[in-house]
């Protein structure tokens, strides 16, 4: 039988790094009701700010982590902000310059 060691994501014991619930969707279930939560939290408008104004997009938004999880940030609700694709390539790009 093969060694069975906790999927990277989830803690779920598997053969691989992660289960396959995980390789699907990497940041699992707990990851996609927050990400709903900060969705309506922010009114299903992006957050970021263009040219000193609100940037009151609703199409496409996505949902990015203000702490970077590999920086030990987590999934939770306080760590989301919703950003429409323009604002959080904006925001990534500001973020390498500083």
């Amino acid at each position: 039988m093969p060694y069975r060691r906790p999927c990277l994501v989830c803690g779920t014991l598997t053969v691989r790094t992660r289960c396959n619930a995980c390789t699907v969707n990497p940041y699992g279930r707990q990851y996609r009701k927050e990400r709903a939560a900060a969705l309506k939290r922010d009114g299903y408008r992006c957050r970021g700010i263009v040219a000193g104004k609100r940037c009151k997009t609703v199409e496409g938004l996505q949902a990015h982590h203000v702490r970077k999880v590999l920086s030990f940030g987590t999934h939770g609700e306080d760590n989301l902000i919703t950003l429409c694709p323009p604002c959080h390539r904006r925001y990534e790009k500001t973020l390498r310059i500083a």
